[in-house]
């Protein structure tokens, strides 16, 4: 009894971490749902992803077809966002429905797309090491992004991760993102950098600032992040 008592308290906890973690970044795509796709200029279609061009692994083009196969191409730069439906394959490997559950509303987010099993993805200008570019990329925190935007990553290495019970309890977690505050260029933001750019993401946030400064951890990123966002609507 104490151990399944043990197992229940354990799983609530992953649970309440969940809420306040990054929705899971995909890498394949359904070519047979439909996207919702929202064009610089406003105009909204409802299209079907063919193909895709990317550099180091972020998205510069997209190629869409509708219902009738005509064909229709936007370079990320034509492109305000889009929802991108998960494959069956993809969701079967990284989709959790309880952790949908948890998401929280967000007033620019369709978050009945996100727990339904689609990606967010963001026309952004990216600084990357050879100047600044619009790309497409994955937003990972929806529910939580009116102070920071944290975008999937494509070439992260990952953390190393301990499970227990079933549950992944510490680890697994990339150990770099894209990050934009404002109207700035999103960043790549890496683990080893993250204290000293600790300061600097939080400095309009000073309760979080003050909770965390001794003891800033990489695992708790999405926490700190979640918890300025709160702050910043108060």
């Amino acid at each position: 009894m104490k151990i399944q008592f043990s197992l229940i308290l354990l799983a609530l906890s992953v649970i309440s971490l969940k809420a306040q973690s990054f929705v899971p970044p995909f890498e394949l795509f359904s070519k047979s749902k439909v996207c919702y796709l929202t064009l610089a200029d406003g105009s909204q279609a409802e299209l079907f992803l063919k193909s895709m061009k990317k550099k180091k692994g972020l998205i510069t083009e997209l190629n869409l077809v509708d219902s009738s196969k005509q064909k229709f191409r936007y370079p990320a730069a034509q492109i305000k966002e889009i929802y991108i439906p998960a494959s069956g394959l993809q969701k079967m490997m990284s989709y959790d429905e309880s952790f949908s559950r948890t998401l929280r509303g967000s007033q620019n987010v369709n978050m009945d797309h996100i727990k339904n099993g689609y990606a967010l993805f963001l026309s952004t200008e990216v600084m990357l090491k050879d100047g600044k570019q619009t790309l497409l990329l994955q937003l990972l925190n929806p529910g939580f992004s009116s102070v920071h935007q944290v975008f999937h990553d494509p070439l992260a290495a990952e953390t190393a991760s301990v499970a227990v019970g079933g549950f992944n309890v510490a680890g697994g977690d990339d150990k770099s993102y894209y990050i934009k505050t404002g109207d700035k260029p999103a960043y790549r933001l890496l683990k080893k950098n993250y204290d000293e750019e600790f300061k600097k993401l939080y400095k309009d946030c000073p309760a979080v600032y003050k909770k965390y400064k001794n003891e800033i951890s990489w695992s708790k990123f999405a926490l700190h992040l979640s918890e300025c966002d709160t702050a910043a609507g108060e």
